[in-house]
Order: C-alpha cells, then sequence, then structure tokens
C-alpha cells in the first residue's frame, strides 16, 4: 500500500467560501486524493494523497482549471498576504469614473450617452475580475461570489444600456453598475489588508529565524543560506546577531537572550557543552557552535509549524458554517430570480422587480459567513503564540471551556522541580557553622541535593574554601577534610555506619534531611524541600473562581506531599501514584462525566495527559510530555493554564459574535432587498462593510489581556 503524503500549497484569487468548496471538489476528484482541505482566510489548500500518484504540479493545474492560483510551500516559508496592486488600480479607476455620476445627484448635467461611455470602461476593466471568476465558475459548473457581483452588476448595465437605446425616458442605472463595481472592489481592498493582520503572529516568529549563517568551511567561516547547514556542522554566532540554529556549545562564552522561547527576562550565561536555540539572541559574545537541529525541527521551528498547522484546523462550529456557504450561492440566485418573478408578476413592474433582483444579489455576502470563525481562529492562535501558548488544535479550545476539573502534577509543575534548604537544625554547632562546612563540601558535587545545598551557602555569603581528599559516594553522601578535619554529609543510615553507631533513638524524619557529622557526633541537620512557583496559589485560586476543581497527581509519599502542600487550596491529593494509575484516575473522573485537563511535564505525565479532554505540558519537560499535550505552555508559567482558559473563552465569544453577525445580516438584508425597501448601491456598500466589520471584530482579540 502506498504511504500517505501531505501537499501543502497556497492558494490565490478566492473571495468567498464557496470558491474554497469549489477548489476542494475538484481537488477531491482527482484519482490519488484521498482527501483535501482549502481555508479561504489563511489561503491555504492542505491535500492527502497516495505517494507516487499524485503530484504537486498536477494539483496545481487542477486549481488553475477553476480559475484560481495555486503555488507550492517550501519547507519554512510564509506568504504574507500584500494588498495586489491591480485591485487596487481597478478600484481607483472605478471610483475616479464614480465622481460625474455623483454629481449628476445634485442636479449636475450628465447626459446618458456619456453615462453609458463610461460604465463600459468600467465594466471593460474594473469588473474584468468579477466577470472572469463568474466564468471560471460556469465552467467549473459552480457558483461563487463572483458570479452574484457580475450578475448584479451586468444586469443593471445591460438594463440601462436598452432603455438609452430604445430611447424610452425610464430611469437609468448605470451609476449602480459604477458605484457597486468601485464599493465591492474596495471592499475587497479592506479584507485584505485585514486579513493580513492576521497572520502577523505567524511573520513575526518567522523574523526571528536567521536567512544566513556563518558555517565552517576548510578552515575558516563563510556566509551561506541557512538551507544549506546540516547536523554536525560548526557555525559562529557574533555578539548582537540572531543564532541561526539550534546547537551545542563548543568554543566561546556570552550571555543569550531565550525570553521568546523560555519568558525569561534575564539573560542565560553559556559557555562549552550547553545548548544554544534558533531566534535567541546573542548579547556580548562570540559563540562557536555545532549544529543540532535544522530547519523546522528547530525549537522556533516546530514553533512555528505547531502554530500554523493550528492555524490550519477547523474548529467544529466551522464545519457547519461550511455545510451552509456550500448551498448559499445557489439560494441566493434562486431568491433573485424568484424577486424578479413576483415583482413582475404581482406588482406589474418587471423594471423594479430587476432592481430590486439585482439588490439580492449583491446584498448577500458569503465572505462574512466564511470569515467569520477563521479570522477569529487566526488571531488567537497568534495571540495565545506571543504569550507563549501553543494550541496544537482551535477544537481544543472549545473543550477548554467546559473543563471542571484540573489535574496538577507535583514536581516540576507546582514546584520548581528544584530542591532548596527548608531549615537547619543545629545540635552542636552553630547554624551559620554547619551551613559553612555544608556548603563547602557540595561546591565538589553535581547531586541535586548538593546543588541545593552550595546555592543556599552562597547566597547566604559563605565563601568557598579549601577542600582536602574529598570523596563522593553514590547514594550515600559526601565526604572530606576542611580544616585538618574530617567531615561527613549526607544520609543518616551512612553517617550511623561512620560513627559506628545510631546518634538518634527515634530515626524517623518526615522531611527530606541530610545530616552532617565529624568523626564522634552529629552537629546538625539540613532539611529540603521543594521549590513552589512563585504563581502556584494565584492559579489554583483563579481556577476555583472558575469553578474548576484542582486535583493533585504526585508519585511522592504521603506525609512529604501533605505537607508540601499545606497552604495551597488543593480539592483532593492523590500520593504514590504510578504513571499509569495517573491515566486511570483520570479515565475514571471522565467517567464520572466530567471534563478533564491535565497539567504535566515529565515521562511519567505522557499517559494522563494523552488520558485527558485537555493537556497542558510545561515547556521545561519532556519530548515525551509536549508530544502528548494538546497546549504547550513554552514559558514553563503556570499562569498559561489560566490565560488559555480565558482566551478560550474570548475566542468563542467572538466566532459567536461573528456569526450572528453574519447570519443576521444576511437573514435581514436579503427579504429588505427582496421587497424593495434597499437599493443595490447601498447593498453593495453594505455588502462590503459586512466582511470588514467580521475581520475588524477578530482583530480587536489581538488586545485582549491574558
Amino acid at each position: 500500500m502506498n504511504p500517505v503524503e501531505e501537499i501543502d500549497l497556497f492558494v490565490e484569487g478566492m473571495h468567498c467560501a464557496s470558491c474554497a468548496y469549489t477548489i476542494e471538489k475538484h481537488l477531491k476528484k482527482i484519482d490519488g486524493v484521498l482527501d483535501a482541505t482549502v481555508f479561504f482566510a489563511s489561503g491555504r489548500a492542505i491535500i492527502h494523497v497516495l505517494q507516487g500518484r499524485v503530484s504537486e504540479q498536477q494539483l496545481i493545474e487542477a486549481v488553475v482549471k477553476t480559475g484560481y492560483r495555486a503555488l507550492p510551500i517550501q519547507e519554512g516559508s510564509f506568504r504574507e498576504r500584500t494588498l495586489p496592486k491591480g485591485l487596487v488600480i481597478r478600484a481607483v479607476f472605478a471610483f475616479a469614473c464614480s465622481v460625474p455620476f455623483v454629481m449628476s445627484m445634485f442636479s449636475f448635467p450628465f447626459p446618458g450617452l456619456y453615462q453609458f461611455l463610461v460604465a463600459t470602461c468600467v465594466q471593460i476593466f474594473s469588473a474584468w475580475p468579477f466577470y472572469r471568476g463568474a466564468w471560471e465558475g460556469i465552467r467549473s459548473f459552480s457558483a461563487n461570489m463572483d458570479t452574484l457581483v457580475a450578475l448584479g452588476t451586468v444586469a443593471a448595465y445591460l438594463y440601462s444600456a436598452a432603455v438609452l437605446l430604445a430611447h424610452e425616458g425610464r430611469a437609468l442605472y448605470f451609476e449602480t453598475s459604477v458605484l457597486l463595481v468601485a464599493f465591492i472592489l474596495l471592499g475587497r481592498i479592506l479584507e485584505n489588508f485585514a486579513k493580513a493582520k492576521t497572520g502577523q503572529q505567524v511573520s513575526s516568529l518567522l523574523a526571528m529565524q536567521s536567512d544566513i549563517v556563518s558555517i565552517r568551511r576548510e578552515g575558516r567561516y563563510e556566509e551561506v543560506p541557512i538551507a544549506m547547514a546540516q547536523e554536525g556542522d560548526l557555525f559562529l554566532t557574533r555578539p548582537g546577531e540572531r543564532i541561526a540554529l539550534d546547537g551545542i556549545v563548543m568554543e566561546g562564552a556570552s550571555y543569550v537572550n531565550e525570553s521568546m522561547l523560555t519568558g525569561e527576562s534575564l539573560p542565560v550565561y553559556k559557555t562549552a557543552q550547553e545548548k544554544i536555540y534558533a531566534g535567541t539572541l546573542n548579547i556580548e559574545g562570540v559563540l562557536e557552535a555545532k549544529v543540532l537541529k535544522t530547519g523546522k525541527n528547530t525549537a522556533l521551528g516546530q514553533i512555528i509549524h505547531l502554530v500554523e498547522k493550528a492555524q490550519l484546523s477547523k474548529p467544529p462550529i466551522q464545519k457547519l458554517v461550511d455545510q451552509v456557504t456550500r448551498y448559499f450561492v445557489p439560494a441566493v440566485l434562486s431568491i433573485a430570480l424568484l424577486t424578479w418573478l413576483l415583482w413582475w408578476f404581482f406588482a406589474q413592474d418587471g423594471n423594479q422587480g430587476l432592481i430590486q433582483a439585482v439588490s439580492v444579489l449583491v446584498i448577500a455576502c458569503p465572505c462574512a459567513m466564511g470569515l467569520a470563525t477563521p479570522t477569529v481562529v487566526l488571531v488567537s492562535l497568534g495571540r495565545a503564540a506571543k504569550e507563549g501558548i501553543v494550541i496544537r488544535d482551535p477544537s481544543i479550545l472549545e473543550k477548554a471551556l467546559s473543563i471542571d476539573v484540573l489535574f496538577v502534577d507535583k514536581t516540576g509543575t507546582l514546584t520548581e522541580g528544584a530542591l532548596t534548604v527548608s531549615n537547619i537544625t543545629a545540635e552542636k554547632a552553630s547554624q551559620t557553622t554547619i551551613l559553612h562546612i555544608a556548603g563547602a563540601l557540595a561546591q565538589y558535587s553535581n547531586h541535586p541535593i548538593a546543588k541545593a545545598i552550595r546555592t543556599y551557602a552562597l547566597y547566604h555569603g559563605t565563601k568557598e574554601q579549601t577542600v582536602e581528599r574529598f570523596i563522593d559516594v553514590p547514594g550515600k553522601g559526601l565526604e572530606a577534610i576542611i580544616d585538618g578535619k574530617r567531615y561527613y554529609l549526607g544520609s543518616l543510615s551512612w553517617i550511623e555506619e561512620k560513627l559506628g553507631r545510631a546518634p538518634y533513638k527515634v530515626a524517623h524524619f518526615p522531611e527530606k534531611r541530610v545530616f552532617l557529622a565529624d568523626e564522634t557526633e552529629v552537629l546538625g541537620s539540613l532539611s529540603l524541600a521543594e521549590r513552589f512557583r512563585s504563581e502556584s496559589k494565584e492559579v489554583i485560586e483563579d481556577l476555583h473562581t472558575r469553578g474548576v476543581r484542582v486535583v493533585l497527581l504526585s508519585g511522592d509519599k504521603k506525609e512529604n506531599v501533605e505537607r508540601l502542600m499545606e497552604g495551597l487550596s488543593l480539592d483532593t491529593i492523590y500520593s504514590e501514584v504510578l504513571p499509569q494509575e495517573k491515566a486511570e484516575l483520570v479515565s475514571s473522573w471522565k467517567k464520572k462525566g466530567s471534563t478533564v485537563a491535565m497539567v504535566g511535564d515529565g515521562i511519567n505525565d505522557a499517559p494522563a495527559l494523552a488520558a485527558a479532554d485537555v493537556s497542558f505540558a510545561m515547556g521545561s519537560g519532556s519530548d515525551i510530555a509536549l508530544e502528548s499535550a494538546s497546549i504547550l505552555l513554552l514559558h514553563s508559567d503556570l499562569r498559561g493554564v489560566t490565560k488559555a482558559l480565558h482566551l478560550a473563552r474570548k475566542t468563542l465569544w467572538k466566532i459567536r459574535q461573528n456569526l450572528f453577525f453574519a447570519f443576521v445580516y444576511n437573514a435581514l438584508g436579503i427579504p429588505f432587498a427582496a421587497l424593495g425597501f434597499l437599493h443595490p448601491l447601498f447593498g453593495g456598500i453594505a455588502m462590503a462593510l459586512s466582511s470588514l466589520c467580521v475581520v475588524v471584530n477578530a482583530l480587536f482579540l489581538s488586545r485582549v489581556r491574558l
């Protein structure tokens, strides 16, 4: 069986959702095409084909046959929407030609023959794209927005021309055909401009990618296109440059601003054997690094890929809208014909019936419906990416609104995943002496407990000192001579072994603790605890105000968890839970009817993340956890959960606003036009403004505070 291949194309020339449906329909007819989805708002087409059966060129030719243009998409490319110059020139020409018609409304003479000549120029030049689009629709046995506009304008033009040639003295409607073309072209210009705004977040991410990189070739560095870099190459990053690729530092040291990935505003010091990432900013030093990842495999490339893929997904509500828009244009054509016949039959006024039929054609706007959902999704996902939140699938936003239980992992999620000294117990020496000696012992070990003690000691002003005969005993502790005296820092059982006796009658200590002793006695101990994320309490309280229960899942011992979680208003605590048991707990709550979310960061969280309705992965977590989650929190900030929920609510509200506006606009506009309450000219203006209003309303989402 042939493997499935995905082909991605840019599609140009679409003016409404019906256009997208027409292209989809023709692509699906090609032998070897399994599925095709065309996105009107973003101008993209995603086609799944049997590998080797269908070429990219065949698909492009199929799109061209339907009257549109298609271009291949290269890896890592992004096509920004720009205003077509031809569209602007045609619009300017139409508005210039409309000036004498507007003046004639104020009693300035404008003879019918001159009206005919000016209107003809507009029909030939400015209205040509509508006629071309309508003809292509007829060729492909489909109707689109161009069909409605072309029929409306040509009907007004031909009717007026017939009246003029027959010398009947009835009213002419050349100004209607001219102003309709002008305002509809203006509407498309405004629509293009507004839709370009929705893609700015992805283009700003792409701006962080370098086009060239300094690669070492035959002992010297030379500037080459980024696409020529390969894994294993050595590349150079100078002060003030953005790092071009993901790599590992081989030589040099510098501070690097990684805020775009981690959200941490303070620069990070990078030296040999430490990783650097594409898109981050090298501040002061020269770094020579070995390439680890290129292209879309870099951390930045993966973010861009996820955001773009998410923007090309359709939430459930959009699929319903797509079904409606498929039948919209044929329905409008039927209503326009019926309007003309009814006016002719009942009012005995076929001329007025024709004008009202034109009004029906131009007031109907599938564009507004087609743009209502995708523009909001585009802006929402871009806004989320700006906050370090990557949403894999927009449909998850709808589920996020119904979350009533949130499972939270402890280590690395509620806590920072790092230990800190919480208390020093002095017995045979002062706290200062204990910290001084323990810090000296810890300075040569990379164990997490030793790192925590060393950091705490340096923070409290102790100085490094000479340590002799240092021994690191794995799993037990540290041993060394300081100022001629031997000291031990480690577990109680190891201290007992070294002293040859048990120093305590009761050897149970609920917290994580290490003991400091000399050769004769225990001098004291240091208690260690995980550090809470500063935002943990705030996030839990926020979730409670939203009616969400917060449940802790931890593999740690019960007494450790309960002691650590004091002060946090958790609803339920599960301790000593195995990875598979976490997934089973999530599933059991789902069976009770709850909509369950899960936040985690480790490999052990992956099964539970996959089982949850909505899953959040901290950006500092394991690759498996990141792959299992539906929402990624790149900045490893727990507030990303509440920000995502807030954005979900705002996004769904904007979508509903847009759909309400689009449906009500058409539900009211079409009957008004059919009954004679709306002139075609005002119908054209309203149609242009309807699409603009929908897009502008979506753009307000980019300013929402999270």
